[in-house]
């Protein structure tokens, strides 16, 4: 029985009930009032579980409409990927069997190809290794060009600095091919005024020997040297031992050579006295070999300047003492060729010696 129908009896009963009333004492009817008092609340409590109940009701077939949807969509869902599924077995089944073409055709080609595979490997492998070498050549190349071309870089900085030299030698070449033209013309000159003097000295000479003929081989000599005349006397022809004085004989021969030098003012005179080695013993006025071969000197040298009269700023003096021997043997014979009188001739040549300063 529902609830609505219970209170539907409750409600017909109501009339009997207060008949019922007023038939039945008060605490019956107090006990019965009190039993529908509870079956009223009880109808209320069902009226408001069925309402509750009805509201599930709505909600849970709400719920169901929602399920069935989705349902139907999970199961159209499904039906869609049952077809999809059936496809991919398909192409399954397809790839499946194209693989197993491939597989045979790739075992068909490997069993076929597999010398030919060899082949190619080897030519890969030769190739590789030409490409290794070619690249070792390569780097090898490239280190050699690095290296070339800083040898040639140095080359070149060697090469302009040498030029650099070389530009300066070429000045300094110049320079001294002007200066060499300017000496060899010098030289030249030189040597014709050398010449022009030897060709004097050469015929000073003859004209001494000529004028002093008479003398020649008597302790007199006169010879030719380095552009100079030298007339050399002997001691005995001049002097007497440890002397100074000239002799007769001697002052002949002096004089003699004065006449021809006076002939003559363009030669120079220098007279040098020379000794042997034996020292002076005397205390007089010669104490030495000096003073002995410097007056002798001055004695043909004044001889020359008064009876001879030649220019005193044309005749020299000097004493050589025993320092520059003909002979530097210790015997008589050398002592007696080393005591002599030298007279050097001398031509004036100070154009000669202002080209050798230059």
């Amino acid at each position: 029985m529902s609830s609505k129908a219970l209170a539907n009896l409750v409600l017909l009963g109501l009339p009997f009930f207060l008949l019922l009333q007023a038939c039945v004492p008060a605490r019956e009817f107090k006990a019965l009032d009190e039993k529908y008092q509870g079956l009223k609340d009880h109808v209320a409590a069902l009226e408001f579980t069925n309402d509750t109940l009805n509201n599930a009701l709505k909600e849970t077939r709400a719920t169901n409409a929602t399920l069935l949807a989705r349902w139907q969509n999970i199961q159209h869902y499904s039906d869609s990927l049952a077809a999809d599924l059936r496809q991919l077995q398909e192409s399954n089944t397809r790839l499946r069997n194209d693989y197993t073409d491939l597989e045979s055709l790739h075992k068909g080609l490997m069993a076929g190809n597999q010398k030919e595979m060899g082949r190619l490997l080897a030519e890969i492998q030769k190739n590789q290794s030409q490409l290794q070498g070619r690249e070792d050549a390569l780097k090898e190349m490239e280190r050699q060009l690095f290296q070339r071309r800083q040898e040639q870089e140095k080359e070149a900085l060697r090469q302009r600095e040498d030029k650099k030299k070389l530009d300066s030698l070429r000045a300094d070449l110049e320079r001294m091919s002007v200066d060499v033209e300017k000496k060899n013309a010098n030289i030249a000159e030189l040597q014709r005024a050398l010449a022009q003097r030897d060709s004097v000295s050469q015929a000073l000479r003859q004209r001494v020997s000529d004028a002093m003929f008479g003398f020649e081989g008597k302790g007199l000599s006169v010879y030719q040297k380095n552009g100079r005349v030298y007339v050399s006397l002997d001691e005995q022809l001049l002097f007497k031992p440890g002397k100074y004085d000239v002799d007769a004989k001697g002052r002949e021969a002096i004089l003699a050579l004065g006449q021809v030098l006076t002939q003559h003012p363009e030669i120079n005179v220098e007279v040098e006295g020379h000794t042997d080695d034996v020292p002076m013993k005397g205390t007089g006025q010669i104490k030495d070999n000096w003073d002995l071969s410097v007056m002798r000197a001055t004695a043909i040298v004044r001889l020359l300047t008064t009876a001879g009269k030649l220019d005193p700023k044309r005749v020299t003096a000097s004493g050589r003492g025993e320092y520059f021997p003909l002979d530097p043997a210790k015997t008589a014979e050398a002592r007696q060729k080393n005591r002599r009188t030298e007279i050097i001739l001398i031509p004036q040549i100070s154009q000669v010696l202002d080209l050798i300063r230059n």
